[in-house]
């Protein structure tokens, strides 16, 4: 397969979708999938970053690969009554690779 096995997990064919229509409002159609940030198959990616970060149930983490450093990054927290808003394993994600691979860290929007 041209590309390795991992290509049709980041490939960009969703690259233009997701745009506000009549059926999707735009608060909930938020983003606009592009070349730099578009979901693949089950992944996101993100500017180089492949991701995924699940927030559900009181659990919320994020796996986030950026395949250009060979860098793989794991986070999983708990969410609480008195928990911040969002997904805080993302936040702590961006934080740490911003240590580790200065100049593209994570940045979701």
């Amino acid at each position: 397969m041209p590309g390795g096995p991992i290509r049709p997990q980041h490939d960009p064919g969703t690259v233009g979708l997701g745009h506000a229509t009549p059926s999707c409002p735009p608060s909930v159609c938020l983003l606009t999938n592009t070349a730099a940030r578009h979901f693949g198959l089950g992944v996101i990616v993100v500017d180089g970053w492949i991701l995924t970060n699940p927030s559900f149930s009181g659990y919320a983490a994020i796996q986030a690969y950026l395949p250009a450093r060979g860098l793989a990054i794991s986070v999983s927290v708990t969410k609480g009554p008195e928990s911040p808003e969002g997904n805080s394993a993302q936040t702590i994600a961006e934080r740490i690779s911003a240590v580790l691979a200065p100049g593209q860290a994570l940045s979701m929007p």
